[in-house]
């Protein structure tokens, strides 16, 4: 029956083990149109269609599959949602909804949360409501937590202590220094983590920032606080009543406090330890035998502890007024072999780097806030595995070693707020795999000719070194340069080698070059903004074009995108269905301009881009219609606060509106807060309040301010307009009110008319 059948399935909650996973095979017999949905909370179960030849099966019946990621809900949807459970309507009380909104706020848009919760304060009154709010603030719903632990639960160990890791430690932190811990542990990061990305407990931002929901954070500290030995501690009182095997973060009260080896006599198998002041005092033979992490705050300039050995410890980040006539205790720690990182921050005293040579594991060294510091010690050159140098604010030192470049394993090297600095060694050249140089708010005077040495250099910014005032033809031989940021320099001009880089994007703002373009642009509002960032094409003239002619075709392609990205986004549609989805503006960007103008103008005719809207506009939210057509009547080419004036009295959130209505590409925010809607959405949503066959509504009287600003063109300002849309509206309310059926026909016709 399925083949003649056009059907809609849902299969929810599956798992990679699921045997319905074998009944979803034969949904590729179902009809023409057809649509399946599959709930997961394991992204592998779409791998697992492909190992079993189901995306093979679905290719041959031009079929597809469309991953997609549910996202939390915005604030709106989930206070409506509230508002429905806990007072059984759309709107709340108005002496109850900073609290409302408070509580929604503190689920983080999971609709569990807000089902379970919402359902609780149904009926109570304010000093409950009072009570929750505080409650949540500490530990969420016993129900929210118990359905969140499944996923947890179906984990392996080593997948396990990675999760409670994070939800304990690295929230929002990078995870680059972590994965050193981890793999040091045997718990092979890089897999593992993709398992909990999969499984959608945590996510992977800006490349390598580690992000969990605010619900799933707390499930981890919740298992955490429920375990008999607690394996991991926020303070030394609770280390101490339960034990720990794993980890504990200690914060002495005072920054006098001294820690003996009775404080740790229970905690021999800790691996992680964060620590803000005090010192080690006596004998630490044997207490942290397995420490993988020491992160101290406030460190003392001398370490007192004797036998203090921490053979496998891999990452070492000290801040402190550290001396370097003081540096032998510290170096007991660090002789370990295994060391990976090494942070020191925040030394007015330290003039001098120690020496690097005992760290032949090293791989990434970062050196902070050394206001004082005027030499690095040249055993730098000896850290033959270092693939990560950072120098930041050390505004007195005035060179870096020559013995920088026997650094051949480095890959980024970062500089930043070195003032003294003028000149980058000659030796620089050395750095073959150097990918990313950084040299940020220095004295740079000039970059030297080696620098074309560095074959495999991708980005290079040059930001706020005020004392550059030309580069070198040797940077136009860096070939593998695909991004130059010389915004905030006083560089005039460009060489013409640059010119032979291919793809590559020069970041200019606030520089010299920048605003020299400006002098010589069109008096357009809003160029500016086209003159921050240019790309160098791979199409160039025999001889090279100067800075301005790119310049200008940058603005000219910037300015068709303002008009062609719109229809583009509402045509991207699966060639079968018609169905929208949504295309990122970097994909559409990569597309040819070519391309976007033929599919934008020759092969799309205003009837189906019509028809594009109409889809668009029937999945808004009402408050999301209503602003919509408000803007279309009244409000485009106006300052959005107008509308936002106006529509915060309806308590429909006008903001989180606009915001959705800028999402799905119906509008757009410009400079000085200008809503700006293209001239065929426009007129769609003006056709839409014409078409409206209700007697008297909001739209009508859109419809009457339509007719009277067509009357008045040219003397009625917007925020008359405005005004008059107010007054009808008003008078619409009278008319829905019973004093208004009293009146006999005659009048009401009269006031109508």
């Amino acid at each position: 029956m399925l083949p003649n059948k056009r059907v809609l399935l849902v299969f929810d909650g599956m798992d990679e083990n699921d045997q319905s996973m074998q009944l979803a095979k034969y949904c590729t017999l179902c009809g023409p149109r057809s649509r399946i949905i599959i709930t997961t909370r394991n992204k592998r179960v779409f791998s697992m269609i492909k190992v079993e030849g189901f995306e093979e099966t679905i290719s041959t019946s031009s079929t597809r599959i469309i991953p997609y990621e549910m996202k939390t809900m915005h604030l709106d949807h989930a206070l409506q949602l509230f508002n429905k459970l806990a007072f059984n309507t759309n709107s709340t009380p108005p002496d109850l909804y900073d609290l409302s909104k408070e509580v929604v706020e503190l689920t983080g848009g999971l609709p569990l949360a807000v089902e379970v919760i919402g359902s609780d304060l149904r009926g109570q009154n304010q000093a409950k409501w009072i009570s929750t709010v505080k409650k949540l603030k500490e530990v969420p719903p016993r129900e929210v937590l118990e359905k969140l632990k499944i996923s947890y639960y179906t984990l392996d160990d080593r997948a396990q202590q990675i999760y409670l890791d994070i939800a304990c430690f690295f929230v929002n932190k990078k995870k680059t220094l972590p994965m050193y811990m981890w793999e040091s542990c045997g718990y092979h990061p890089e897999v593992t983590i993709d398992v909990l990305i999969n499984k959608s407990l945590i996510k992977i931002v800006d490349r390598d920032i580690i992000c969990m929901h605010n619900l799933l954070r707390d499930v981890g500290r919740d298992i955490v606080r429920e375990a008999a030995d607690q394996s991991r501690s926020w303070c030394l009182e609770t280390a101490h009543e339960k034990g720990t095997e794993n980890a504990v973060a200690l914060t002495p009260r005072r920054l006098g406090d001294n820690f003996t080896c009775k404080d740790f006599a229970y905690l021999t198998n800790a691996r992680f330890l964060k620590l803000d002041g005090g010192n080690f005092v006596g004998n630490f033979e044997d207490i942290f035998s397995k420490l993988r992490w020491l992160c101290w705050r406030n460190c003392p300039p001398e370490l007192q502890a004797n036998n203090f050995m921490l053979n496998r410890l891999v990452v070492l980040k000290l801040s402190g007024d550290i001396i370097t006539d003081k540096w032998s205790g510290w170096v007991k720690i660090m002789v370990a072999s295994k060391l990976k990182v090494l942070k020191i921050a925040r030394s007015n005293s330290l003039i001098k780097t120690p020496c690097f040579s005992e760290f032949i594991s090293l791989e990434r060294l970062v050196l902070k806030g050394f206001p004082n510091l005027i030499q690095i010690d040249h055993s730098i050159g000896s850290l033959e595995r270092l693939i990560y140098l950072k120098i930041k604010w050390c505004p007195c030192l005035r060179e870096l070693p020559h013995q920088i470049g026997y650094l051949t394993a480095v890959r980024e090297l970062i500089l930043i707020q070195s003032f003294s600095i003028h000149y980058l060694p000659e030796s620089i050249d050395n750095l073959r795999f150097l990918s990313r140089l950084v040299v940020e708010d220095t004295g740079l005077v000039e970059l030297p000719s080696a620098i074309k040495g560095l074959v495999d250099l991708e980005y290079l910014c040059l930001v706020n070194c005020t004392s550059l005032n030309s580069l070198s033809d040797a940077v136009g031989e860096l070939k593998s340069l695909t991004e130059l940021d010389i915004s905030g320099t006083t560089i005039k001009e460009l060489p013409h080698s640059i010119y032979n880089l291919k793809c590559l994007t020069l970041r200019i703002n606030s520089s010299k070059i920048r605003a020299q373009l400006m002098r010589d642009s069109p008096p357009l509002e809003g160029i500016e903004d086209c003159f921050d960032s240019i790309r160098l094409g791979a199409d160039w003239e025999s001889e090279p074009k100067n800075l301005k002619e790119a310049y200008l075709e940058n603005v000219r392609q910037e300015f068709w995108w303002e008009l062609s990205i719109l229809v583009y986004s509402m045509i991207h549609v699966s060639s079968e269905d018609n169905s929208m989805r949504e295309v990122p503006l970097e994909k559409v960007r990569q597309e040819p301009l070519e391309n976007v103008q033929q599919k934008s103008i020759n092969e799309v005719p205003l009837e189906r881009v019509q028809q594009k809207l109409m889809l668009i506009y029937e999945g808004l939210e009402y408050g999301e219609k209503q602003i919509f057509l408000d803007i279309a009547s009244i409000f485009s080419s106006k300052k959005k606060t107008d509308a936002l004036y106006i529509r915060k009295g309806c308590v429909l959130f006008p903001k989180v509106k606009i915001d959705a209505l800028v999402s799905k590409s119906l509008i757009k925010i410009l400079d000085h807060d200008k809503v700006w809607m293209h001239d065929w959405v426009m007129d769609f949503g003006r056709k839409i309040i014409r078409e409206e066959n209700i007697e008297i509504s909001f739209e009508h009287s859109r419809f009457r301010y339509l007719i009277l600003v067509n009357e008045m063109e040219g003397t009625v300002n917007h925020m008359l307009g405005a005004i008059l849309m107010v007054i009808l509206n008003l008078a619409n309310l009278l008319v829905a009110s019973e004093e208004f059926d009293s009146w006999d026909a005659a009048t009401k016709e009269d006031w109508r008319n």
